[in-house]
Order: C-alpha cells, then sequence, then structure tokens
C-alpha cells in the first residue's frame, strides 16, 4: 500500500493537528501514511473543542459539557469562533432558545496572546471548566485574566467560565 500522500495545504500556515508541527501552505507536501490516523491540518487561527473523557462517549447523554478543552491554534489575524451547546437530549432547542453560545476571539502579537471569551447569547446551561490549549512549543510564562495574574501549566490554562467577558493575556516564554 502507499506510504506517503501528497497534499495541498492553501495559502495560510497550517498545523498538523497530531505533531503540532507549523507548515507553510501554499504548495505540495509529502505526508507519510500512518495506519492509525489520517492525515489532518488546522489552519492557524482556529479553536478546536474536544471533550476528553476516560471511557468513550456512546451518546450525548453521557456528555455533560463541564469541561471542555479548546485548543487555539495561533495566527497573527484576529479569528473568531462560536461554541453552541445544548443539553444534547431535549427537542427543539434552537426553536425554544435553550442553548448556550460561546465566543472566543484570538490573536497573537510576537510572543503575547490576547484571548478573549464572551458569552454569544444570553443563556448560560451551566458553569464550566475550560481548559485552553496551546499547541507544543508554546510555552506560556505569564497569564492575566481580566487583569489579574493567573497560573498556567506549560501551554495550559484552566478557566472557569460563567457566562461573563474574560480577557486572557498571555505572554510566552
Amino acid at each position: 500500500g502507499a506510504v506517503e500522500k501528497k497534499i495541498y495545504l492553501p495559502e495560510s500556515e497550517w498545523y498538523n493537528f497530531y505533531t503540532d508541527e507549523k507548515i507553510n501552505g501554499g504548495r505540495w507536501i509529502a505526508e507519510k501514511l500512518v495506519i492509525a490516523y489520517i492525515p489532518v491540518f488546522v489552519k492557524e487561527g482556529s479553536f478546536i473543542p474536544f471533550f476528553k473523557s476516560k471511557e468513550p462517549v456512546k451518546n450525548t447523554e453521557e456528555y455533560t459539557g463541564k469541561e471542555i478543552t479548546i485548543k487555539y491554534y495561533p495566527s497573527s489575524k484576529k479569528t473568531m469562533y462560536t461554541l453552541y451547546d445544548d443539553d444534547g437530549h431535549t427537542n427543539k432547542t434552537l426553536d425554544n432558545g435553550n442553548f448556550e453560545l460561546i465566543r472566543f476571539e484570538g490573536q497573537q502579537r510576537k510572543k503575547k496572546f490576547q484571548i478573549n471569551i464572551t458569552p454569544g447569547n444570553k443563556k448560560l446551561l451551566q458553569a464550566r471548566k475550560l481548559i485552553l490549549e496551546l499547541p507544543a512549543g508554546f510555552e506560556m510564562d505569564k497569564v492575566k485574566i481580566n487583569n489579574v495574574p493567573a497560573n498556567a501549566s506549560n501551554n495550559k490554562l484552566v478557566v472557569n467560565y460563567n457566562g461573563k467577558n474574560l480577557k486572557i493575556e498571555i505572554s510566552l516564554k
């Protein structure tokens, strides 16, 4: 079988989803194929949500949304992402407004980042723990949340979100 695949990455900066390697786009690349996963590349500026659990989630009733990891792939351009969440089992949540929108906005300026987290609507389903993660190689040094110093661990920051605006400023090592 094939051991390598040629893939075209459009003009931009890209990150290998599995290795966090940063790759210049606007060209063809030769990606080694691995049986364990398909090649996936993330465009700079993207926010990717993850729901991590010890056991595989088999249905929406096992999903709580109380703890969500959001991985931000840095960009010098201001980028936005809106997370949609509902309880996972109520019908017609869009019709009756029983859903929550959380807006993420990020931008990198040299060795500093600013990430804003704001409510996208007035509905708060639950307080939650957001784990903000940067790709490997981005090590957080100083962090402020709404101008108050906070602790981070390497490339991860835990934030308690309760529907209020959060301004997160990150300086890298």
